[in-house]
């Protein structure tokens, strides 16, 4: 996924639980409107190989994670997360 800009999403905004490699590179995930609980960025599953995270940006998320990791490999370079109730990380 490249240069892809998602607001006002009220639930799950990137969801990924794969084997293969995710790419995503020069995104903006803004959460103002997430629900209660709900992830924008949520990686899990994929402990053998990285799911790449690059330039991106997720942001003013209120009510739910601005970013969720588990049980995965990842590689993030230039990202930024700020502004966000909770981010959680369960790397194994």
């Amino acid at each position: 996924m490249r240069y892809v800009d998602m607001r006002d999403v009220p639930t799950y905004t990137v969801y990924t639980q794969s084997p293969t490699a995710t790419h995503i590179t020069h995104c903006t995930f803004e959460g103002n409107r997430t629900q209660y609980g709900c992830i924008v960025l949520r990686l899990w599953g994929s402990p053998t190989v990285a799911q790449v995270v690059d330039t991106s940006l997720a942001f003013n998320v209120v009510n739910g994670n601005g970013l969720y990791l588990y049980n995965c490999k990842a590689s993030f370079t230039g990202d930024t997360i700020r502004d966000c109730a909770l981010v959680n990380s369960y790397l194994k």
